[in-house]
């Protein structure tokens, strides 16, 4: 049976779940109405029967993924994944230009340090009253408007990535054995 590499992503999630429900119980409780013995012995039996269905599920989860990492490779599904991820550092990086305002003017700056050096000294001032510093912030406006360009441009081509892995998501296939569908099946997850 064949299934695309989006459908096998879903179906290790659901034989995780499947795998995460079954309930291993190592004990029982015992009252004086009941056969001791014959409660245990249903406990081991459902017991060994769960611990088989984890064991078969385990198997078809990790042949699975081997299925679904050869396909990804053969696909290139591997380096998109890492073009994206490079496109979202970009993104995260350049997102500062939208926070930021240009750099005040080299007049501005000149002159507001001016300012600074003709204010009197310390002497008889307490020392909040006076600023030492301006600030302002390192890029002008050219420089911003190329970060945004940036930024623009590493958005679009992360969706221009996510378009493609979902093609190749979805037009890629990996095989189900056999007793991988019966496993499956057993378990009511295909």
């Amino acid at each position: 049976m064949k299934i695309t590499l989006r459908k096998a992503h879903a179906l290790q999630t659901v034989i995780n779940e499947a795998v995460n429900k079954l309930a291993f119980t190592k004990e029982v409780a015992l009252n004086e109405f009941e056969h001791p013995r014959s409660v245990i012995e249903a406990a081991i039996e459902k017991f060994n029967r769960e611990e088989y269905l984890r064991k078969e599920l385990l198997d078809t989860l990790y042949l699975l993924r081997k299925s679904v990492a050869l396909a990804n490779v053969a696909a290139g599904v591997n380096e998109i994944l890492a073009d994206v991820a490079r496109a979202e550092k970009d993104i995260n990086f350049y997102a500062m230009a939208e926070q930021l305002s240009p750099r005040l003017a080299n007049e501005v700056i000149n002159g507001k340090v001016g300012k600074l050096k003709e204010q009197p000294s310390d002497a008889g001032r307490s020392f909040h009253s006076r600023s030492d510093s301006i600030s302002t912030n390192i890029f002008d406006k050219d420089a911003l408007d190329q970060m945004k360009h940036a930024l623009s441009t590493a958005k679009k081509e992360k969706v221009r990535l996510q378009d493609m892995l979902l093609e190749a998501n979805i037009k890629n296939e990996v095989e189900l054995t056999t007793e991988q569908v019966d496993v499956l099946h057993a378990a009511d997850l295909l």
